[in-house]
């Protein structure tokens, strides 16, 4: 994974949920509590590789942060930003 390995070389933390795991929401709601996150770059294989992928992103953000990401938020290609502040 490219993402872990630039996360690794410049020393940020990272974290890899996959649906079939469970607990993706507590895991995530740690991870970013824990690592002081204010940014959230979330990366993934492509949908045609892994098609549930989008609606896992998707549901695990809104039952992590619910209503602290705006709920019109804007969705490209499969990338989900918050338009709060």
């Amino acid at each position: 994974m490219k993402t872990v390995e630039f996360a690794r070389k410049h020393g940020k933390p990272w974290l890899h949920l996959h649906f079939e795991e469970g607990k993706a929401v507590d895991k995530l709601g740690s991870f970013v509590s824990d690592n002081g996150i204010e940014i959230l770059n979330v990366a993934g294989p492509r949908a045609s590789k892994e098609p549930r992928v989008g609606e896992f992103v998707i549901q695990t953000l809104d039952l992590t942060f619910g209503s602290k990401i705006e709920k019109s938020c804007s969705r490209r290609r499969g990338e989900i930003v918050d338009r709060e502040g």
